[in-house]
């Protein structure tokens, strides 16, 4: 594909996503510009980034992903928007699908989104049949404020699917999925605290739920172990999420009482989940040196033993 995308501004926003945004850049070769917007990364996304000439790159601080996806496409040149996440590869066939289609201002576009673990695609699991909205005209709408689980606004605007594929490589590890759904329930107890009520038994009862609902009804089962880790993954975040929020409510309510400001911001949330994140690693990064030198020499002894 020798055409160049002009009218659209492919956009995304990224913070430490080196394992994942060269494949993610190079598959947006074709567009004439490419917007990132850095949150804070420590690792090697920068210089990555920079390799590619149609990229251009800005920073700013954290306030929740709806925000800084708008925060992002505000840079771009163009009104038509590609929001695409850090993790995420666009299909040659969904590039395709983007350059034939006759854009109208008042469509969105949705495309199916094939996601993966480990670089094995989720059949079941309630990642299986995915649609994802991210081809919109910013002049007429945009993503909504949340701080989680944004979405772009569809709210008088007719709905269009598209040909073609995103793959989506959010999780290459269990401690991926332990690192970032900590950091959305965190989010989400922020998000709510003081909107909506929760309790232990709710937060009880809504995890069991949600491992059931992954698991059986919506076939995680299929998905083998992966399944399996998907529907605890699930089940767990549901639990700390609600029970965070209860929590929150508590904090939030004696505030009230005594007529004090809350001072809670999602910097401080992200300045925690970070300081988490940098003393798990380079643990796990010893832990796992130390499997692979004591472990193993203890497996071959017992395997000859067994021999």
């Amino acid at each position: 594909m020798k055409r160049k995308i002009e009218h659209i501004t492919a956009v995304l926003i990224t913070k430490n996503a080196s394992a994942t945004v060269y494949q993610t850049l190079s598959n947006l070769r074709a567009f004439k510009e490419v917007v990132v917007l850095d949150t804070g990364s420590n690792d090697a996304t920068l210089p990555i980034v920079k390799q590619f000439a149609n990229v251009r790159v800005y920073k700013s601080g954290f306030s929740g992903f709806g925000d800084a996806k708008n925060r992002a496409a505000s840079f771009a040149k163009n009104d038509w928007i590609l929001s695409i996440d850090a993790d995420e590869v666009v299909s040659l066939q969904l590039l395709d699908s983007i350059i034939s289609e006759k854009l109208d201002n008042k469509t969105v576009y949705k495309f199916r989104r094939v996601n993966y673990y480990k670089n094995k695609q989720i059949k079941h699991s309630g990642w299986g049949k995915e649609y994802v909205t991210r081809l919109y005209n910013r002049k007429h709408t945009s993503f909504n404020g949340k701080l989680v689980h944004e979405g772009v606004e569809e709210q008088s605007m007719k709905i269009k699917k598209i040909a073609g594929i995103l793959h989506h490589y959010s999780y290459s590890s269990i401690y991926d999925f332990g690192i970032k759904r900590e950091f959305y329930s965190e989010l989400f107890a922020f998000e709510y605290r003081g909107k909506v009520k929760s309790s232990p038994f709710k937060a009880l009862y809504k995890s069991a739920f949600d491992f059931f609902n992954t698991f059986f009804i919506r076939l995680g089962i299929l998905d083998g172990y992966r399944g399996l880790l998907i529907a605890v993954s699930n089940s767990h975040v549901t639990f700390m999420k609600y029970l965070k929020l209860y929590e929150a409510n508590m904090a939030y309510n004696n505030l009230s009482q005594n007529k004090m400001t809350d001072n809670v911001s999602v910097k401080q949330i992200v300045t925690k989940v970070d300081k988490v994140n940098n003393t798990q690693k380079p643990k796990l990064s010893e832990a796992m040196k130390k499997v692979n030198v004591d472990d193993i020499d203890s497996l071959r002894i017992n395997l000859t033993i067994l021999n």
